[in-house]
């Protein structure tokens, strides 16, 4: 089984878009309203995807095909969002709430 602390260094890998991007997919929002919801175009949107899939599958997720990894993305992060609702807020921006700021040399 996953730990929540798996899936919380899991999704703090991910770029701040590719971040929004899991939140909504995790809302079982399609590729074209993501896209419509980010000012993007789905085209952009199944490129991060392809991303998050592909970080999915190194952490230990390997599912054939799009539906079953759009699955188990959901699968991976969805309970988690819901038991945790403060990290899923907490990630809108620039991440500036999760991700510690660097220090200025």
């Amino acid at each position: 089984m996953i730990s929540d602390r798996q899936r919380m260094a899991f999704f703090l890998s991910l770029s701040p878009r590719c971040q929004q991007i899991v939140r909504y997919v995790t809302q079982n929002l399609d590729n074209a309203e993501i896209a419509a919801c980010l000012f993007i175009t789905p085209g952009v949107v199944a490129n991060h995807l392809t991303a998050i899939y592909e970080k999915l599958q190194d952490a230990g997720y390997s599912p054939e095909g799009r539906r079953y990894k759009r699955a188990a993305l959901v699968g991976f992060l969805g309970d988690f969002f819901r038991d945790y609702p403060d990290i899923a807020d907490a990630t809108d921006g620039l991440n500036q709430v999760i991700k510690p700021s660097v220090p200025p040399l």
